[in-house]
């Protein structure tokens, strides 16, 4: 077992040699962020952090007992904010002012898809009379978005506030209304939406991918976009 010490200032720290690492996004992810709405983001950790011995107990309070965690460099053990800060500095995606490129999906109408059009190692499948690239076959150099990372963090997922949950692409018609309507542009119909919160709408995204009354730990990632 790795038991690494107290740190301090995680989201102070930018390392002296720029590291860039993929990430897959959406299509609304992609286009919340090209519009200025999508600052933040979050990832499931893989794998969760347990307390020593077992499974963490979600209605505990953080510093509840020793915790752990199996990073890929060994397992990170610790109490309270030091414990979690560690974590922060392992984060898979990077550290502050790392960059991150994003992998989104890629579809050409054939037959407009010349040699010189799409990045040697792309893998792309035709469907249709469509050239599609999958996100997680698209290479560096056909990302049209990067990302600085700006902080770092790790929390419960049911934790967002409802100032993060709009840092995440969700739009609130009326945000000093306690009955104001939000969706997340290119994904719900605004037509019949029943979010009267950020949050709400926002959780709504994790219905898929979470079993109900789950509080997953994640990542949670500010950003600045570099280039679009």
């Amino acid at each position: 077992m790795t038991s690494l010490g107290p740190t301090s200032g995680i989201t102070d720290h930018v390392t002296s040699k720029l590291r860039k690492k993929p990430i897959v996004m959406s299509a609304w992810e992609v286009n919340a962020i090209r519009n200025g709405d999508k600052t933040m983001l979050r990832r499931i950790m893989k794998p969760q952090i347990i307390a020593y011995g077992g499974p963490h107990n979600p209605t505990l309070p953080y510093d509840n007992g020793v915790l752990e965690w199996a990073s890929d460099r060994g397992t990170i053990s610790g109490m309270g904010w030091v414990f979690f800060e560690a974590i922060a500095r392992h984060c898979p995606y990077g550290r502050v002012g790392d960059r991150l490129w994003v992998k989104e999906n890629w579809t050409f109408d054939l037959p407009v898809v010349a040699s010189d059009a799409v990045p040697e190692g792309t893998v792309v499948i035709v469907d249709n009379g469509r050239a599609v690239a999958q996100a997680v076959n698209v290479v560096a150099q056909a990302s049209r978005l990067e990302l600085e990372i700006v902080s770092i963090r790790v929390e419960r997922l049911l934790d967002i506030t409802e100032e993060d949950a709009e840092r995440e692409g969700v739009y609130c018609l009326d945000p000093e209304n306690d009955t104001s309507r939000c969706w997340i542009p290119g994904l719900h119909n605004t037509e019949h939406v029943e979010f009267t919160s950020a949050i709400d709408a926002f959780l709504s995204l994790w219905k898929s991918f979470i079993e109900k009354d789950q509080n997953p730990w994640v990542f949670v990632i500010e950003f600045k976009t570099v280039n679009l």
